[in-house]
């Protein structure tokens, strides 16, 4: 069995989860050939370099959130797994953690 895996390295905008989000759904859309696992950046949605638990705070979001929700179209549209790191808030705390997506929609987090 083959398995096709991909990786897209690059800079994220610092506090931009619009546009690197954009950035990562054109990337993807453009790309024709087989693909069943996609690997994303530490951080890939945020950017990484915060200069405060506030700013941590503010571009964090649930599991549930826009990103996931990105994410979980591309799975689908794609039919590949997409696995990528953000910023997970739970409350008043925020996690680096990872996310899997599957094409069915199913998602597993690490924190």
């Amino acid at each position: 069995m083959t398995i096709h895996l991909g990786y897209y390295q690059f800079e994220p905008k610092l506090g931009q989860k619009a546009e690197n989000l954009q950035q990562v759904s054109t990337v993807l859309a453009r790309y024709a050939g087989p693909l069943d696992i996609l690997v994303l950046p530490e951080l890939f949605n945020t950017g990484y370099y915060f200069t405060s638990i506030q700013e941590v705070l503010s571009l964090s979001e649930s599991p549930q959130g826009e990103t996931y929700q990105t994410l979980k179209k591309l799975a689908k549209t794609k039919n590949c797994y997409i696995f990528g790191g953000f910023a997970e808030r739970e409350g008043d705390h925020a996690y680096n953690s990872s996310m899997l997506v599957a094409p069915s929609g199913e998602q597993w987090i690490y924190r």
